[in-house]
């Protein structure tokens, strides 16, 4: 394969993990069907996270690059959570730098038409690792207001093949009142979640 081809295909794979990111933008205004979740990395979880378990309930593998896989803690449900880790692999030759950009570049855009959007970048470059968290907001299909607060790790993957691991949370609030008191705690709730994203041992995929 020639560095022309290696860079096409980096480009491509790149693109893949866009679309599946920005996912989430169009999920919150859209139920996500319940269905059984087949554990793709070999991460069967629980994973905890500030001392809280979360189980895996929704995977897909979009292409054999591109994997994804969502946990939530006890009573939550895929479509009305307030609490979630997530995990994603992708195959490819870019660095998580480039792929966290690339996540700006959509969060920029989206700021036409959601003024709650902001985000912020923390880099470890001893460990090539960047850890990107935004906000955002939308409505579900009766109008009732939400707000989703992220934080996405970026690091090369714990193994020979080059790819990127996403380890990432997301956390919501739904209704004017909830969505109020949650972004009057954000500040707090923000560094703290962050710190312990930043620590955590990152899950490694055997698939």
């Amino acid at each position: 394969m020639t560095d022309k081809t290696k860079k096409s295909h980096a480009v491509h794979k790149a693109a893949i993990l866009m679309a599946a990111v920005i996912f989430i933008f169009i999920w919150l205004s859209n139920v996500v069907q319940a269905q059984a979740a087949t554990d793709y990395l070999g991460i069967p979880g629980p994973i905890g996270f500030q001392g809280t378990d979360h189980v895996l309930v929704w995977s897909s593998q979009a292409s054999p690059d591109y994997t994804k896989q969502e946990y939530l803690s006890q009573g939550q449900t895929p479509d009305a959570y307030t609490d979630m880790v997530l995990v994603e692999t992708l195959a490819t030759l870019d660095s998580p730098e480039n792929i966290s950009a690339r996540m700006v570049d959509a969060l920029d855009q989206r700021k036409a038409t959601d003024p709650l959007v902001n985000h912020a970048i923390l880099r470890n470059d001893a460990q090539s690792e960047v850890i990107l968290d935004f906000l955002l907001s939308s409505q579900t299909p009766d109008g009732e207001r939400i707000i989703e607060w992220n934080a996405y790790r970026y690091t090369e993957l714990p193994r020979d093949v080059p790819g990127i691991l996403l380890l990432g949370i997301s956390r919501r609030a739904y209704g004017d009142a909830d969505a109020q008191t949650f972004m009057q705690e954000l500040g707090q709730m923000r560094g703290e979640a962050i710190n312990a994203l930043a620590t955590m041992p990152v899950p490694q995929p055997t698939r």
